[in-house]
């Protein structure tokens, strides 16, 4: 198997509301990288994907095509019909990896580009997965300070209302990825507040580690609407050129003792990726650590707390995050 930048996926992965969306599009504005539409390939069990890999390629090709977001099929999505998908899968060997090709390398052809980036935050569950089928690939995450992520994913349908509660599934994402992602030689972080403040800086950093060079026209165009479904409407800003003051409009729905809550909440997060706290609360009750399946159904009750400056920690039973690794990639 070819090893070089040419054969070199890349995977984006990070919190919901973490700017993913608006990174891909940078990518795809490229001449050089296509990403399509999140394909939510490594959310079945592993055991699917190795179960499709049996009455080769009909039965991967099934799963591949019976992939969904939003209630759309993916491969629609990518444009690419079921027969596209047969045709690539009966060029290639039984593999995961022709699996997601079949969508990802043959939409990149299609776009007359050299190399495919596959975008899907909650993919962050799934990275031991990603690595063991692709050995190669380079792993982008992209962080942002997680007051603003869970400010943001109050606009999502499947979150909550309340910022605080949606600050629980920040922490239990952010416990069952960071070893691997702070281990991990083949993966690079970039920071959401360095790619709006910086663009061109944070991007020609990121190329270079991806044996690339940046062209700065990138920001001078308009990204494409493909790369979004229908019903994502909150990622339409991702769009368009890079704003600043879109990166801090969170700042104003903010309210007081959110805030110090999540940084509480988030606390390991904050540590790992090197963010401070924007406020302390008046009062961190630990009897009670909440998972985020049981914040989301009380997050009335959570909303109120912090308002009062009071905040239920999260479980205590975690091991302290890893020091950063001089493999991280920064555009600072």
């Amino acid at each position: 198997c070819e090893t070089g930048p040419a054969n070199q996926p890349v995977f984006i992965v990070g919190n919901p509301r973490s700017g993913s969306t608006l990174l891909a599009s940078l990518f795809d504005r490229s001449d050089i990288f296509a990403c399509g539409p999140e394909t939510g390939f490594f959310r079945p069990p592993a055991t699917s994907l190795k179960a499709a890999l049996e009455n080769w390629p009909l039965s991967a090709a099934d799963m591949v095509c019976a992939l969904e977001l939003h209630g759309e099929r993916v491969h629609d999505l990518y444009g690419i019909d079921r027969e596209s998908v047969l045709d690539h899968l009966r060029g290639s060997p039984p593999s995961v990896r022709a699996m997601l090709e079949s969508l990802t390398a043959v939409y990149a052809d299609r776009h007359g580009k050299r190399r495919w980036v596959e975008k899907t935050p909650n993919h962050l569950a799934a990275l031991g997965t990603i690595r063991a089928e692709f050995p190669n690939a380079v792993i982008v995450e992209i962080t942002r300070h997680p007051v603003a992520s869970a400010v943001g994913m109050c606009r999502l349908p499947w979150a909550t209302p309340s910022a605080v509660a949606n600050a629980y599934l920040l922490n239990d994402v952010h416990w069952a990825s960071e070893r691997f992602l702070a281990t991990d030689h083949s993966t690079m972080r970039v920071r959401y507040e360095d790619l709006v403040t910086d663009p061109a800086g944070t991007l020609a950093t990121l190329f270079e580690a991806l044996g690339e060079a940046f062209d700065p026209a990138v920001l001078t165009t308009t990204g494409n609407p493909e790369l979004i479904a229908a019903a994502e409407t909150w990622k339409h800003d991702s769009l368009g050129a890079v704003d600043p003051a879109i990166g801090e409009r969170w700042r104003a729905q903010v309210r007081s003792g959110q805030a110090a809550a999540i940084s509480v909440i988030c606390d390991g997060y904050l540590r790992a990726k090197g963010y401070e706290p924007i406020e302390e609360p008046a009062a961190v009750i630990s009897a009670y650590p909440l998972h985020w399946d049981t914040a989301s159904e009380e997050w009335e009750a959570l909303e109120e707390l912090s308002l009062r400056g009071v905040v239920i920690a999260p479980p205590a039973d975690r091991i302290p995050p890893p020091p950063d690794c001089d493999h991280v990639a920064s555009g600072r």
